[in-house]
């Protein structure tokens, strides 16, 4: 009887199990790598590629110093606005194992809706789509409200909010990697 309402319970939680969860497995069980990040950078790449790749973008003049020096800055215009992106990897045992990008107007009017982080939320939403496919999941988060999240292999693509920074974070990050041990 024991063995029969373990099994029930068991059942009961696979089936309960939400749709992004089962997404994560189905596509780790698929043992496919895609390392491919943002503006040619991958997972695995070590910080002196990093560093030595970013060099070769600024001296063609792609990329710049970033926000309180303390990242990379890619300029990009779109849907007719102008956009500052800003990255910089985390790193585990000198590899890239996760990149936030954060996408914000170059010109920023919090009081004009065409600038609101609403806005540019759609945008980089949008943009994302093009460049990885309309298979994002929309979830929604109690504290950032929507997000939009793709799960293909090991990489994860996950989309949302900054409402205290007005802006909006593309997150890459690798599932394949136990993230807690992140420098």
């Amino acid at each position: 009887m024991m063995m029969v309402l373990i099994m029930a319970v068991c059942i009961m939680t696979m089936n309960c199990k939400n749709e992004y969860h089962q997404l994560v497995e189905q596509e780790l069980e698929k043992n496919i790598r895609n390392d491919t990040l943002f503006i040619g950078l991958q997972f695995g790449m070590s910080a002196r590629e990093f560093f030595d790749y970013c060099w070769e973008l600024n001296k063609s003049g792609l990329v710049s110093e970033g926000f309180s020096n303390m990242s990379v800055l890619y300029k990009l215009a779109r849907f007719g606005k102008r956009y500052d992106i800003n990255f910089y990897p985390n790193f585990l045992n000198d590899k890239i194992v996760s990149l936030p990008v954060d996408y914000s107007y170059e010109v920023t009017a919090p009081w004009n809706p065409k600038y609101s982080v609403d806005s540019l939320f759609i945008e980089v939403v949008a943009m994302q789509k093009e460049l990885y496919g309309n298979d994002f999941l929309k979830i929604a988060d109690p504290k950032r409200g929507a997000a939009f999240v793709r799960v293909d292999g090991n990489r994860r693509i996950s989309i949302f909010k900054n409402i205290d920074r007005n802006n909006v974070t593309v997150l890459f990050r690798d599932l394949s990697v136990d993230i807690d041990k992140v420098q």
